[in-house]
């Protein structure tokens, strides 16, 4: 038995209802189950299927009019897209140029700024040679003090 069988058993709902009087009263039925919505459901999924096809592969032939203008517009759609070419590799020139120009700004001022730097290390440098040449000549000169000591009989020559 098969879920497609048409005299498959079906399922069998019981329903009980109590009285007020204490009776109970139990109804029986047996229900199978409805397969009509999935045949719906498939014959809609294959109608879409052939529709889609049909409407793919139904062609329909240019008309004389847009038949003569297509190599118009492809060369109007080639010339504009070569324009806006230009237009853009023009931009980017500019914009090298611009980049170009900042670098170079950019890199002279670095140079300038070390060669500052540089200058006044050499300033404070010679300024720091001059003032101990300054404090080495306002010194004295230092003096080497020999003494001699007598001469005993111990270490005298004999």
């Amino acid at each position: 038995m098969s879920d497609l069988d048409p005299n498959a058993p079906g399922v069998t709902e019981t329903r009980t209802t109590y009285v007020p009087g204490g009776a109970a009263v139990e109804v029986s039925r047996e229900v199978r189950p409805n397969r009509t919505a999935w045949w719906v459901s498939g014959m809609v999924a294959v109608a879409a299927i052939v529709a889609a096809v049909v409407l793919l592969n139904h062609r329909s032939a240019p008309t004389p009019i847009v038949a003569a203008t297509d190599p118009a517009l492809s060369a109007a759609a080639a010339q504009g897209a070569a324009q806006v070419s230009a237009q853009d590799a023009q931009a980017a020139a500019q914009q090298a140029q611009t980049n170009a120009q900042a670098t170079q700004m950019t890199a002279a001022q670095s140079l300038a700024d070390r060669a500052a730097a540089d200058r006044q290390a050499a300033e404070t440098a010679a300024q720091r040679a001059q003032d101990a040449a300054a404090s080495v000549r306002n010194q004295p000169a230092p003096v080497t003090v020999y003494q001699s000591a007598p001469a005993t009989s111990d270490t005298a020559p004999q």
